[in-house]
């Protein structure tokens, strides 16, 4: 008999354990972070490492850029997370912020990709802040391995300016996520319900909102008067250099003897809002 009623609790059990991997994710909202989780946002200098956050110079300078572009706009509780292009919407990490567990990406479809993020009309941007600190190293861009000359003519620079192009803030919209993830077709795929798991997970974090920066420009002046051989590789795009290990390339272009402007095409977010899942 108590063998019996063991073996009818044990499959109770698991009809419950089963019936809330797959329903459960509509018993949950989304929150803010708590002070608890601030303390992970809180190094003391930049670094350009994924989670290698930071509140150094580039951090100010970011954060004086953003500010300066989006005015009312500003995300009043977003993290800094350095200078990224691999970070995505609906990315998710534990509550620490140093292991990415998953995105998106290959997990939704295009189309539920599209119908859960809200893509925000771009802003253009006419705010320009003078920087004292070293754009080259504080960016980590290689640009001494490019053209030594260069190298030179940034290293006695005496006045810099930098701008962001343009701007637009992309969110996921929870409520339709958690529509995607309670759909008859999601119950019924493993990659949804993996990615529904770790969501509801205690210690998991939401990427849910980024501010995507559609490029950067920088006019830098020095004493170091620009040869003609440089001139002539400036004018022709032959010199350009990455950012760190990001993959976005910034392009060195002539201006005129003593100026040169650098400029990035590359889509990048530094700024976002994170958010944790609580069961209602």
């Amino acid at each position: 008999m108590k063998t019996t009623l063991k073996l009818v609790l044990s499959i109770f059990l698991f009809a419950v354990l089963i019936s809330g991997c797959k329903d459960g994710i509509q018993d949950y909202t989304f929150v803010e972070l708590d002070d608890s989780d601030t303390t992970y946002f809180n190094q003391e200098s930049d670094s350009l490492k994924l989670f290698g956050l930071g509140k150094g110079p580039t951090w100010r300078m970011w954060k004086d850029l953003h500010k300066g572009c989006m005015k009312n706009e500003w995300l009043a509780k977003s993290k800094y997370f350095g200078v990224s292009n691999t970070l995505k919407l609906g990315t998710i990490t534990d509550k620490k912020f140093e292991q990415v567990y998953n995105s998106f990406d290959g997990i939704f479809t295009d189309d539920q990709i599209a119908y859960i993020i809200d893509e925000g009309a771009a802003q253009p941007c006419d705010y320009i802040r003078k920087i004292s600190f070293d754009l080259e190293s504080e960016l980590d861009m290689e640009v001494g391995g490019q053209n030594q000359e260069l190298s030179l003519f940034l290293d006695n620079k005496t006045n810099t300016n930098v701008q962001i192009n343009g701007w637009q803030q992309q969110n996921v919209n929870t409520d339709r996520l958690i529509e995607v993830l309670n759909s008859d077709e999601s119950k019924e795929d493993p990659k949804l319900q993996r990615y529904a798991k770790r969501l509801m997970e205690k210690d998991s974090r939401l990427l849910s909102t980024v501010v995507k920066i559609n490029g950067f420009t920088s006019v830098i002046q020095s004493t170091k008067k620009i040869s003609s051989d440089l001139k002539l590789k400036l004018e022709a795009n032959q010199i350009s250099s990455l950012i760190g290990n990001t993959g976005i390339n910034v392009n060195f272009q002539y201006v005129d003897s003593l100026t040169i402007k650098t400029t990035t095409n590359t889509s990048f977010y530094v700024f976002g809002r994170y958010l944790k899942s609580k069961k209602l």
